[in-house]
């Protein structure tokens, strides 16, 4: 049998977890606002009290407020198969199939159940609708399961399709049964004064329902009419879609489950007006087939490069692991609040990304009161530079200018104090300890964004200041690699990874001219692969894992990157979670991770206002291809290399890209003389200029929309 470990959601089987990725939520944060709802579908064990089944395990989280802190439902299928002669019933589970496979490519794992007896096949797609740039439709509180059936045999087959839910507590359940265009079945859990919705839907109109479900009696449902009532304190739900499919053919039916959560707490609003789960699922009913396209063409997408299919993966499940895939709420030791989303979520959704930095995090870094102006805390410096450092990507990450003129007041203060509030520290502390040279670098990486965005907004008496913190201190301070004497020196180490991973992030260049040698380089990586499996060494915060292989990446050492990450992928999958990790990551320090290692790896840099876009990947450069997301759109990048010409091609699959420089990276730029540009073939002005092994285009301002392409022919 074959099993992936990762997923977006996580089926249960009593022996094995066939998909076991583990998302950790804060409480307070409500529904999700990243990776979609289906990051609450988790590996929860077997049934309290029940036997082990296969199915899958939603555990929703509710603000801190609500009575209730968590529901459970669990879900299941079966199907049954009426040929003449032959019937055969059986669940989808693992202990009923010979084998099965599967594919998980995120945000869809695809469950293939084998039997080379039956005269089927039979594959079970499940995802939560996942959009970039669209975060209502991402933020659906709805899981799609589309079951596909292909009729292998000569004789037409009558097939029948039964989904159920069942919660995993006791509730006082008020069950509805609904008569609509699609037929499903809505229920309500209230207890201890607070309630909770779900709905079952087989997404067509001749469903049979069953409002009274229960799993042990699950083969007599297949024969049974259906029911047209309420019912109360049911035990389970279930739903049963029916469909004949002719010799050769194949059918699918969709099911999908809703909830709705009225819990009020949420730290952005649901942006759609849903206020019930038959709300949430009369508009996946009308929105189906594009919720279903957008969803797999995203997927392709991602999936269809030259990278390896296993670091493309991990860059969002090792990133499930941060406390703050959807936001994270963090008290410093001022009683400051600060929010903040993660590098991926931040480009997938920048929309959201703006938000969370123009209303939590710039109102909530400015000092409240006195004794914040004049003893700031180490804390509170952290807080500003990362809130500077946040502002500039989400302003990178727009097309136009307007974000950072709208913040620009607010963040002109938040520059003046973290500078201000450093220079103070640095004065008071001087030049010993690690605590501060790890806040120093932070704040030199946020001096050079504010920096930037002071030149953008032509406030070059801000932009003086700021070079006049960052040029005396840069030189005072420098990197500690002495990492195999002392753990507190590896760990000051990792504090400087953060920020330089920054610079490398936001393309601000080299944060310092110091850089490990090769043979400490290379010490240091064992370092840390001896750390994973050694149970007496102090425990390494994986991220410390996700720095070092970014900063390996963007030092042109892809080989050595990769095998870090591998071996500690291994490590995972086979135990789960490596002993020797802290997967907490510092809500304070969290700066780049699996993400960043990805964008290093494609040498990607993108400033929306300037129309920038480039392109430098580390690896395979004779035959490249990767995915990339801008400001207002997503696509795919080529470039392929022969004798003296190299072709470049950007092909935007959703939404848009307007552009008018772009960079590449060539080995031999004395060959390179022309630059030829084309949009869906009609030629575009362009002006070649070179630096170093770098060659820039520019062209006139120009959109590229979904479906069409931006070719680059370097001669």
């Amino acid at each position: 049998m074959q099993h992936s470990t990762k997923s977006a959601f996580t089926m249960m089987d009593g022996t094995e977890q066939l998909l076991s990725t583990e998302i950790t939520k804060s409480c307070q944060l409500g529904k999700p606002l990243g990776l979609g709802p289906s990051a609450y579908w988790k590996c929860s064990g077997n049934r309290p009290g029940g036997p082990a089944a296969d199915g899958f395990a939603l555990s929703i989280p509710r603000p801190a407020s609500a009575p209730s802190q968590e529901f459970t439902l669990f879900h299941g299928f079966a199907l049954r198969l009426k040929q003449p002669g032959l019937t055969v019933t059986r669940k989808l589970q693992s202990s009923a199939w010979p084998n099965y496979e599967i594919e998980d490519q995120f945000p869809v794992t695809a469950i293939h159940y084998l039997d080379k007896e039956l005269p089927f096949d039979l594959k079970l797609e499940s995802f939560s609708p996942f959009t970039p740039m669209n975060e209502q439709e991402s933020n659906l509180p709805v899981l799609i399961c589309s079951c596909q059936v292909t009729n292998l045999s000569s004789s037409p087959m009558d097939i029948d399709l039964l989904c159920w839910l069942q919660p995993g507590q006791k509730a006082d359940n008020k069950v509805m049964v609904l008569q609509k265009k699609w037929r499903g079945i809505q229920q309500v859990h209230s207890n201890n004064n607070t309630s909770f919705q779900h709905c079952l839907s087989a997404l067509r109109n001749d469903a049979r329902l069953f409002p009274h479900f229960e799993e042990d009696s699950w083969e007599d449902y297949f024969e049974l009419p259906g029911a047209e009532c309420t019912a109360n304190d049911t035990p389970g739900i279930a739903v049963c879609s029916s469909i004949q499919i002719l010799p050769g053919q194949h059918a699918t039916c969709h099911f999908a489950i809703s909830w709705w959560d009225p819990a009020p707490g949420l730290l952005l609003p649901n942006p759609a007006p849903f206020t019930s789960a038959t709300d949430v699922m009369a508009y996946v009913s009308d929105q189906l087939s594009k919720l279903i396209y957008q969803t797999m063409l995203w997927k392709k997408n991602w999936v269809d490069s030259s990278l390896p299919s296993w670091l493309l993966e991990q860059t969002f499940t090792l990133e499930q692991y941060q406390h703050d895939l959807t936001g994270n709420v963090s008290e410093g030791e001022t009683g400051l609040e600060t929010v903040a989303i993660s590098p991926a979520v931040a480009r997938l959704y920048p929309n959201t990304a703006k938000s969370f930095v123009q209303l939590y995090e710039l109102p909530s870094v400015l000092p409240t009161h006195q004794k914040d102006h004049d003893s700031p805390s180490f804390t509170v410096v952290k807080l500003q530079a990362l809130s500077i450092l946040h502002t500039y990507r989400a302003h990178q990450l727009s097309e136009d200018m307007q974000f950072l003129r709208v913040n620009w007041a607010q963040l002109t203060q938040v520059i003046q104090f973290m500078l201000n509030h450093a220079e103070a520290l640095y004065n008071a502390t001087g030049e010993q300890g690690q605590k501060l040279e790890e806040v120093l670098w932070l704040c030199i990486t946020a001096a050079k964004s504010a920096y930037q965005m002071a030149m953008e907004m032509d406030s070059h008496s801000l932009a003086d200041r700021c070079m006049q913190f960052i040029s005396p201190i840069e030189k005072k301070i420098s990197a500690n690699y002495k990492f195999e004497q002392e753990q507190e020196a590896f760990q000051y180490l990792c504090k400087y990874l953060a920020a330089k991973n920054w610079s490398q992030q936001l393309n601000l260049g080299q944060l310092s001219n110091q850089s490990p040698p090769d043979d400490q380089r290379l010490e240091l990586s064992g370092f840390i692969l001896r750390k994973l499996t050694d149970d007496n060494s102090p425990p390494v915060n994986y991220e410390t894992i996700e720095q070092w292989a970014a900063h390996l990446m963007s030092e042109d050492q892809y080989q050595e990157s990769l095998l870090l990450l591998k071996r500690y992928a291994a490590l995972r999958s086979q135990c789960g979670q490596v002993k020797n990790i802290l997967v907490q990551s510092s809500p304070v320090i969290n700066s780049c991770n699996s993400y960043n290692t990805f964008l290093a790896a494609c040498g990607f840099s993108y400033h929306g206002p300037r129309g920038f876009i480039r392109f430098a990947p580390i690896t395979s450069q004779d035959n490249f291809k990767a995915p990339f997301l801008v400001a207002n759109g997503w696509g795919s990048y080529k470039q392929q290399k022969k004798h003296r010409k190299q072709v470049h091609e950007l092909y935007i699959k959703y939404g848009h890209l307007k552009v008018q420089t772009l960079s590449f990276d060539v080995e031999q730029p004395g060959n390179i003389h022309i630059a030829t540009v084309a949009l869906e073939g009609k030629k575009v002005p362009a002006k070649l200029t070179k630096e170093g092994n770098s060659v820039f285009i520019s062209i006139k301002p120009t959109q590229v929309i979904a479906n069409q392409s931006l070719t680059i022919t370097l001669t």
